[in-house]
């Protein structure tokens, strides 16, 4: 009985701010995670007003992170001459549909040596919700501890007449430098926008979770090291990738 040795080679494929990128929204995301749990569940855990703030403090951070993250990655996906641009990420190249079919007909068994189309689609549906996630945070700054862009604005809204908004205090919502009726204004104009939060919140957890089960397919079917080419920026692929470019 004879066998088919297929060849394996290496190739540069993730440049460093590809890397960078990946491993600093992950470690972003999970705190943010942790702080937001500890928010949405802040009546459960009984916090005080003070470790409320506090944790949304360490939210309001961790997200300015997320966000000047996600700002660069898609700056460099202009840039990048790899297999990091967004012409090559996003599925709205020339062809796309025909590579799609071809893969998922192929049983997915055909090599790439950055994102299949498949991946193609699970990362863009990924930019958009954390594009989501990062603009209406930034908005829940503003109305939650008055910082950020639009932190003034909403303070305005709230603060009592004749009152400077530079003595609100983050958390405020009964003392005498508090509108009642601007707060009431204020909360019902963000409570959609928490919705919305949240709810991509949990849409991101879904599509992290496909995400990491599609690198763990491929990592185990393919034998290719696509965890370890994150870190190393080189992967590994057997037989000829259908995204190799030969210079």
């Amino acid at each position: 009985m004879s066998t088919t040795t297929i060849d394996s080679h290496e190739y540069d494929v993730w440049r460093a701010p590809v890397r960078a990128f990946h491993w600093i929204n992950l470690a972003a995301l999970l705190c943010l995670i942790g702080s937001g749990l500890c928010i949405l569940y802040e009546n459960e855990l009984s916090l005080p007003t003070a470790s409320r703030v506090s944790f949304k403090i360490v939210h309001k951070w961790a997200g300015y992170v997320f966000a000047i993250n996600l700002v660069v990655r898609i700056a460099w996906g202009f840039l990048d001459k790899g297999h990091g641009n967004l012409g090559r990420v996003l599925p709205f190249r020339r062809g796309f549909l025909g590579e799609l079919r071809a893969y998922l007909g192929g049983g997915m068994t055909t090599p790439y040596l950055g994102l299949n189309p498949v991946g193609s689609l699970m990362v863009t549906a990924l930019l958009v919700l954390l594009l989501a996630q990062a603009g209406t945070g930034i908005i829940l700054a503003g109305t939650d501890l008055y910082h950020g862009p639009f932190g003034d604005y909403f303070a305005r809204w709230v603060a009592a007449p004749g009152v400077d908004i530079a003595t609100l205090v983050p958390g405020d919502r009964n003392s005498a430098k508090i509108s009642k009726d601007g707060m009431a204004a204020m909360r019902a104009f963000r409570t959609p926008i928490v919705t919305t939060h949240l709810w991509v919140f949990y849409a991101i957890l879904v599509c992290s979770a496909g995400h990491v089960g599609g690198v763990i397919w491929v990592e185990y079917r393919k034998r290719s090291n696509v965890i370890s080419a994150m870190i190393t920026g080189r992967k590994r692929v057997e037989g000829v990738p259908a995204d190799h470019r030969p210079r």
